[in-house]
């Protein structure tokens, strides 16, 4: 069977312009995120664009732009293959109409939202990344999101130790004046009661 090429080119990725009608909004956090896992896994997919407007890739566009700045060199995933200095793989959309265009912006981010995890098997996955020594914040996962993940917060909830609070219950008497009071706490205390005695 004969090999089919896919039309992606390298371009400059300070080339590419965010589309004026992307929603989606990536923290610095989040690119600083893409920036770890671009310089782990390497290059996995290229930008969709549509001439020079990004439709797809507008976080992994600026975690390129700043590996570049930083000085560093983005590989592709697989190969290993070293990319020219600044320049990202980009898919060109050409053809779609401005609909397909603004409705996939929209898409690209929500579609994958519309999925669930396996918990079980994420738990699993997670720890065998743990026990193999892996940063398990490149998987996306961090803070409270990993606990609950691991199962972690769950189980410390779990196994926290028994109170050793119990509930006590009293009865306020009012009383005159401190004879009154005395002769209360003297009835009371001969009744076998635990008083106290409070002066407001």
């Amino acid at each position: 069977m004969r090999k089919q090429t896919i039309a992606v080119e390298l371009r400059a990725a300070a080339d590419l312009k965010p589309s004026r009608t992307n929603s989606r909004v990536h923290s610095d956090e989040q690119i600083e995120q893409i920036v770890a896992s671009i310089n782990t896994f390497g290059w996995t997919k290229p930008v969709l664009a549509d001439g020079d407007e990004i439709v797809a890739g507008h976080g992994a566009t600026r975690a390129a732009l700043r590996v570049y700045e930083g000085g560093g060199t983005i590989r592709m995933a697989g190969s290993g293959t070293v990319l020219p200095a600044g320049m990202v793989p980009v898919l060109d959309c050409i053809g779609w109409t401005e609909e397909q265009r603004r409705a996939y912006v929209i898409a690209d981010n929500r579609i994958a939202e519309n999925s669930t995890w396996d918990e079980s098997l994420l738990k699993a996955e997670l720890l065998f990344l743990e026990d193999e020594g892996f940063d398990l914040g490149l998987t996306g996962f961090d803070g409270d999101a990993l606990e609950a993940a691991l199962g972690k917060a769950v189980e410390e909830i779990e196994d926290a130790p028994e109170s050793s609070y119990k509930e006590q219950y009293g009865v306020i008497v009012l009383c005159e004046d401190s004879a009154a009071q005395q002769r209360a706490y003297d009835k009371l205390a001969g009744l076998g009661y635990s008083v106290k005695v409070v002066v407001t």
